[in-house]
């Protein structure tokens, strides 16, 4: 678990260092986010939301970012 600042989902993904080798846990290089990663925001998907990555953070948010598991 990380705690960090900023003002929107995107920044605090890459403060977190998830989209950086070897973290990468499934996000673009360009800070967006494969379809088979889901990250939501409280308890809404981020894609469902209208600003999506963009969305604004606010104190006491909980970004949640699952990454999915594949088995065979």
């Amino acid at each position: 678990m990380w705690r960090v600042r900023s003002a929107s989902s995107r920044p605090a993904i890459r403060a977190c260092g998830v989209t950086s080798s070897p973290n990468r846990a499934g996000c673009a290089e360009l800070g967006g986010r494969r379809p088979h990663v889901n990250v939501y925001l409280n308890q809404d998907e981020v894609r469902d939301l209208p600003a999506g990555l963009a969305t604004p953070l606010g104190s006491g948010d909980v970004l949640l970012i699952l990454p999915s598991v594949a088995g065979g």
